[in-house]
């Protein structure tokens, strides 16, 4: 159930976040700087999950905007969004094609709540999308997460991640300006409906893999025949196609995986 944001509790718990760590303030309102640490046998364990969880449980609605999905990192929201789907929680995940980096399967995965609407964000040529944040809504206040953590099992339970958990009313002003620039991503002209551009992105996921391993099939400079948009063929040297590979930037390869 949830409560009331006591403002005088609130105002005592950033005295102690950001002035004063001996200040005596409620742990509820406090901001909490979230990592991966501990071990389950010490019974000292921390993981980004736990918090992003709890969150989920308690919220009234909900938006996530990452980078990179995959099926791990779905695999450990599963359970807590079937909960939420029984209770008519709804959410909002915006993805990106940033590196074709997420998996299809997660995406699809995320697609069948009926309650969580999905898009994704198709970067322009040289621009990337590097967003994570969690809002958490409730009736009273915002809870956000934000940081390192992409929506991947290795990122909330094992990687080195830095995020910061902070709670705000919704006249805040960062929740404002986090809340507005969420808005601003979601209805960009480059974010799409999951069902409309998951069949493509797909295919250039999987052109994409193709091409990576006759790559480093060959391992020289001998040439390889890759797609051109025009239907042609193309031979293009091993190490110009693993560097394309390396270079972190999606649009700078798209002429050697779109097929015509």
């Amino acid at each position: 159930m949830d409560h009331k944001l006591n403002i005088e509790d609130l105002q005592e718990s950033l005295q102690t976040s950001f002035i004063c760590k001996k200040h005596d303030s409620s742990e509820k309102y406090r901001s909490k700087f979230l990592i991966n640490s501990g071990q389950f046998s010490a019974g000292n364990i921390q993981k980004v999950i736990c918090d992003i969880l709890d969150e989920l449980r308690g919220c009234e609605s909900f938006d996530i905007s990452v980078a990179f999905i995959t099926d791990g990192g779905v695999n450990l929201l599963t359970q807590t969004l079937l909960e939420l789907k029984e209770k008519g929680i709804k959410g909002r995940i915006l993805t990106t094609d940033y590196n074709l980096f997420s998996e299809p399967s997660a995406l699809k995965e995320l697609a069948k709540f009926e309650n969580i609407d999905v898009r994704m964000y198709r970067c322009k040529e040289g621009s990337g999308f590097h967003v994570k944040s969690f809002i958490f809504n409730h009736s009273s206040q915002c809870n956000v997460i934000i940081g390192s953590s992409n929506l991947t099992q290795n990122a909330l339970t094992t990687n080195q991640e830095w995020n910061v958990k902070f709670v705000s009313t919704f006249e805040g002003e960062m929740v404002f300006l986090i809340k507005k620039e969420f808005e601003k991503l979601w209805n960009d002209p480059l974010s799409f409906p999951l069902e409309e551009v998951i069949e493509e992105y797909e295919q250039e996921r999987k052109t994409l893999k193709d091409l990576q391993r006759k790559a480093n099939a060959i391992g020289g400079p001998e040439p390889v025949a890759v797609p051109k948009r025009d239907g042609t063929g193309e031979k293009v040297s091993a190490f110009k196609v693993r560097y394309r590979l390396e270079s972190n930037v999606r649009r700078d390869i798209y002429e050697y995986i779109t097929e015509s």
